[in-house]
């Protein structure tokens, strides 16, 4: 990240902070998820009845899958578990005796080692509704600047050889995802949805959050355990929502819930919690007691206008940004409950008046449309099985009519732009984007690489505002940020009263801290961010730890294992060498390892020697009970941590901030022991100088070619991030190199 050095008229020189970029987590160019990229994947079923057998599944059990083979991108893959998924994507085409039905492919339900890319389960989604096939995908790449959302491209499918259709392929919201976000996956977690079959059966009730008693099997109907247990935590979460409210924020991340309200005001998701149906989300409990709500199956954004399935329903374009659809006020308990509090309304509408600011009223609609149409429009034409083949470029701008033979008469798919275009006008006269906001200059804070210890300020230029607040944390998940008052008083760190810029004495400095902040200035009307997306982007500094010297050094870790290396039960967990740089031996039992510096005793190692110039392995999975003592009490974030090597009085000998980390990448110190930490390719318990990247050629293993992804013989320069190694033995190697 670019720091800016900012001289001001103080009596101090005071520096820019970093940004935290949220969207560093996402795929880079080239992954799967790079929507420039569009794959054929071709499924080939071992059953011939497969489609028979899928869909009895799909009616009676919808857990039961059949096996197939799958190529991707020139890999091949000889079992991955296939079973149709989605409700009313499923069913309406299964009348229609269409065979284009939604798919889920599960890597890993035969191979526990198995993925493609990183990722180990594809859904595609079928774009039923969709005649420009690229809502779902443009809904997606606005929630995700908000909150943790998953990916989604095209991808044309093919089964047993034959063009099958464009689909949308998208993330699905699973373990891997909650580890990526979260940096665990151990709590409760649902997916929130009315269990009833469309077509088939009906009458469960709606996941809206009400509260129903503490008996879990008044909400199995609603919600979907997706972990071994959870029922207590989300009724607890449930009650405190609609009986409790001043103590919501002890159960649910209100901050992400109300940015998931917020997105799906401005884009009109018909088919979340806001406006229409109440349904299509997940919500996943992390280790702070938080529920975090992450959206789920957008493909009915942008729909301003409802005459489908509702009969004759009033547009959408007006539709409160508070209520969503005006028949449901007191049902919504999460929006009637969080927007009862001024607070909550204010960080809403400051949340609403961004993502307006950001895209709403911006050509980012029209250009990304344009840009997925250019991508798709020849699989859209070959689509052998579309189901609304002409309104693939009308639909964009305006709306699509149809005959609808089930309801006997016309109806309407509402267009994108045409749809933003009206919402964007009805909320641009709306209230909330016409309030006196707070107004912030700037955010600075006085030291840029703060020693233990040592005093930070941060102060900001602020004007129109009554109170001023810094909110921080030095929590490693990012949550459970707190508040502190900023002052314009000429004490407390603040230089000269009534200048409008408020300051603030940063209350942690100990060793190590990892510190997130973000400023909130309010007034009577409104609340103003800085910056803008907080709480999902912040600001943030780490105190530097003082260390004492030693022999025992953290010479490389790999926080995104996909297929480096296995531990003795054959997974791919994140990893820590442990180097002796010494020439003496070393009795590893006295130390300790930890990703949080206020306990750095989460890990001790076993008591072995370490002897000089070797080294000593330690899988961070969170499975020291299970699988051993090298294995750690903790996992490492691949979007970035801290992590620290104590000794047996807890001084600190080694440890470091990493930032985002690349898939089967190592994150070592070059020279090895002794250097700074660079990204290169692995060196697994061996030195830090000998990089495993460069190729090797000898008479028994001859390199014949390098493809990318896609099978396309390139170059050995060619700017990719990975690059596949075909050999004259048959032996395929994926190596990722740094651009």
């Amino acid at each position: 990240m670019k720091k800016l050095l900012i001289f001001l008229l103080f009596s101090f020189i005071t520096f820019s902070q970093e940004l935290f970029n949220s969207q560093s987590i996402y795929d880079a160019d080239g992954g799967l998820y790079d929507w420039n990229e569009l794959r054929d994947i071709n499924v080939n079923f071992y059953d011939s009845g497969y489609d028979s057998f899928l869909t009895q599944s799909w009616l009676e059990n919808t857990k039961l899958t059949l096996p197939a083979s799958l190529e991707i991108g020139g890999l091949y893959f000889d079992s991955v578990a296939v079973r149709y998924k989605g409700n009313s994507t499923f069913y309406i085409p299964f009348t229609l005796s269409n065979p284009k039905k939604p798919y889920n492919i599960d890597f890993n339900d035969y191979d526990s080692n198995q993925d493609v890319m990183g990722y180990n389960k594809i859904k595609l989604a079928n774009t039923l509704f969709d005649p420009t096939c690229r809502k779902e995908i443009l809904g997606y790449s606005i929630y995700r600047n908000y909150l943790p959302s998953p990916q989604a491209n095209f991808m044309n499918l093919y089964v047993n050889n034959e063009l099958l259709g464009l689909y949308v392929n998208t993330e699905a919201i699973n373990y891997n995802f909650l580890d990526k976000h979260f940096g665990e996956s151990d709590g409760a977690f649902f997916k929130c949805e009315n269990q009833d079959l469309f077509g088939v059966s009906g009458g469960s009730l709606t996941p809206n959050l009400d509260y129903r008693g503490m008996d879990s099997t008044l909400y199995v109907e609603s919600y979907e355990l997706k972990s071994e247990s959870g029922f207590k935590a989300l009724m607890d979460m449930i009650y405190t929502l609609n009986n409790d409210i001043d103590n919501i924020e002890n159960y649910l991340n209100v901050d992400r819930a109300l940015w998931y309200m917020a997105v799906n005001s401005c884009i009109l998701n018909a088919d979340t919690y806001s406006l229409v149906n109440v349904r299509n989300y997940y919500m996943y409990q992390t280790q702070n007691g938080q529920f975090q709500i992450i959206p789920w199956d957008v493909s009915e954004s942008f729909i301003g206008a409802l005459t489908f399935w509702w009969g004759d329903v009033e547009n959408l374009y007006q539709a409160s940004p508070y209520f969503g659809y005006d028949p449901y006020i007191e049902d919504r308990p999460l929006i009637y409950g969080l927007l009862q509090v001024n607070l909550y309304k204010k960080i809403y509408d400051a949340h609403i008046r961004t993502i307006m600011n950001d895209f709403i009223n911006t050509s980012y609609f029209e250009d990304s449309a344009q840009e997925l149409g250019d991508i798709s429009y020849s699989s859209s034409q070959d689509d052998p099985n579309t189901i609304f083949g002409e309104g693939y470029e009308s639909n964009v701008n305006e709306s699509y009519f149809f005959w609808d033979q089930g309801m006997g008469g016309w109806n309407a798919l509402s267009g994108i732009l045409n749809t933003l275009e009206e919402r964007k006008n009805f909320l641009n006269q709306h209230p909330l984007m016409n309030q006196a906001t707070p107004i912030i200059e700037y955010v600075l804070q006085n030291i840029e690489n703060p020693q233990n210890g040592e005093e930070v300020i941060v102060s900001s230029k602020i004007t129109n505002t009554d109170q001023v607040e810094l909110m921080i944390t030095n929590q490693p998940s990012h949550f459970n940020f707190i508040s502190y008052e900023m002052n314009d008083n000429g004490i407390n760190g603040d230089q000269e009263a009534g200048d409008d810029v408020y300051s603030c004495i940063v209350p942690f400095s100990d060793s190590g801290s990892f510190v997130q902040y973000y400023v909130r200035a309010s007034n009577e009307d409104a609340i103003s961010l800085s910056p803008e997306k907080a709480e999902y982007e912040f600001y943030y500094y780490t105190v530097n730890p003082e260390f004492i010297s030693g022999d025992l050094v953290i010479n490389e870790i790999m926080a995104s294992n996909d297929q480096t290396e296995a531990d003795e039960y054959g997974e791919f967990d994140d990893w820590i060498e442990i180097y002796n740089m010494g020439t003496s031996n070393i009795n590893l039992g006295d130390y300790y390892l930890s990703d949080d510096v206020n306990i750095l005793d989460k890990y001790n190692f076993p008591s072995i020697t370490l002897a000089p110039d070797d080294y000593f392995i330690v899988w961070a999975d969170d499975d020291e009970e299970d699988q051993g003592d090298n294995h750690a009490t903790f996992k490492l974030s691949a979007s970035g941590e801290a992590i620290y090597l104590s000794d047996s009085n807890f001084n600190l000998v080694d440890g470091f901030t990493f930032g985002e980390q690349q898939t089967d990448m190592g994150y070592a110190r070059v020279p090895n022991g002794t250097g700074p930490f660079v990204i290169q390719s692995p060196t697994f318990s061996n030195n830090n100088d000998l990089l495993s990247s460069q190729l090797e050629y000898n008479d028994e293993k001859k390199l014949i070619k390098i493809t990318d992804v896609l099978g396309r013989e390139v170059a050995i320069d060619s700017p990719q991030s990975i690059l596949l190694y075909i050999y004259d033995d048959g032996s395929i190697e994926r190596k990722y190199f740094i651009k």
